[in-house]
């Protein structure tokens, strides 16, 4: 075995080529190692089975130590490597000022690494950034999703598991700057903005077309929780843009009624018309599970609706452009020819 239990590890490149989360430059401390995986976790986050090709171990960093000392009067803070003292700072009170055992120790560490001093009684500028940004674009998954809004508190953002990201942000222009330097995943994201509570209604109804909608509850693939669609089409489910997912349970999100969505996230004018698909009138060659030979069935927008009243294909997973397309993906279940009208008896 490669690893033992409590070795530090960090991903490698190959990682990078087949995982999404435990990619190149991810550290974690091994939990338990076997003769082909081992499994590791990331300060108390989730346990993962990783391959031992793809990761190292981690370069053991330098130990030093500071040591704050104080007799009441004079403050000495010492930098030692080991049992060694490398560097030595003191700080000295006032005899006409009351020691203050902090203000002694934080003046003596400034001096020890040669940090300006500053009047602390001014306020300082918060330097990481709390907000709120979108995902716009992301075209690998990399623990993240397309849609879904991000809160960023202090500078720190999590991964969808929940994992806080390694880096913390200065702006949501700084997210961006990030993502693209570490080459991570391609993401980008665009900030949100918090509207007032009056310009913003979440109402929990079914959507219509053109509308947003946020999702309140996980309903499979992109539709994940906190993630806001705009509503494409809505027939026995509902059509969203940007994602192949549907959802046909209006109690799963709520309809933002009077919502702004980023710059980004805007639909950008169509250059060119949406597919068209199949409709018209059908004939039924033979009978078949949920059809019957001979009776007169209508496709709309590259659908059918059975005998049972069941929308084929199931839910509009692969809507139909052509009657032929349909014999050829669908001729199992049904067969079909374009409806010519009724024939007269007499001629």
């Amino acid at each position: 075995m490669k690893f033992k239990v409590g070795d530090k590890v960090i991903g490698n490149k190959e990682a990078s080529k087949i995982y999404s989360i435990t990619r190149e430059g991810w550290a974690g401390a091994v939990v338990s190692a076997h003769d082909n995986y081992f499994e590791a976790r990331h300060e108390g986050g989730a346990r993962f089975m990783l391959d031992y090709d793809c990761f190292d171990l981690s370069p053991e960093k330098k130990k030093s130590t500071v040591i704050i000392t104080t007799d009441g009067h004079t403050t000495t803070a010492r930098l030692k490597d080991g049992k060694k003292t490398v560097k030595e700072a003191k700080s000295v009170c006032c005899p006409s000022d009351t020691f203050n055992q902090y203000e002694g120790a934080r003046i003596a560490l400034e001096r020890l690494f040669d940090i300006p001093a500053v009047n602390v009684s001014e306020p300082q500028e918060p330097k990481y950034w709390t907000g709120t940004v979108v995902c716009v674009d992301n075209d690998d998954d990399g623990g993240l999703t397309n849609g879904k809004v991000y809160d960023v508190t202090d500078g720190v953002m999590c991964w969808n598991d929940g994992t806080p990201m390694r880096w913390r942000f200065t702006s949501a222009e700084d997210v961006n700057a990030q993502f693209a330097k570490s080459k991570v995943t391609n993401a980008k994201f665009s900030e949100v903005s918090a509207p007032s509570s009056a310009a913003v209604r979440e109402v929990k109804r079914q959507a219509k077309a053109g509308e947003w909608v946020k999702f309140t509850d996980y309903h499979g693939g992109d539709l994940e929780v906190g993630s806001i669609f705009r509503v494409r089409e809505v027939r026995d489910t509902v059509y969203f843009y940007k994602t192949i997912s549907t959802c046909c349970d209006p109690s799963l999100y709520v309809v933002l009624e009077g919502y702004t969505p980023p710059e980004a996230d805007k639909p950008a004018p169509a250059k060119t018309e949406e597919p068209k698909y199949y409709g018209g009138k059908v004939v039924c060659l033979k009978d078949s599970v949920g059809f019957t030979g001979g009776k007169v069935y209508t496709f709309k927008n590259g659908c059918v609706l059975d005998d049972e009243g069941d929308l084929r294909p199931s839910s509009g997973c692969h809507l139909v452009k052509s009657l032929d397309e349909w014999n050829s993906v669908y001729a199992a279940s049904a067969a079909f020819i374009e409806y010519k009208g009724e024939h007269s008896k007499n001629g």
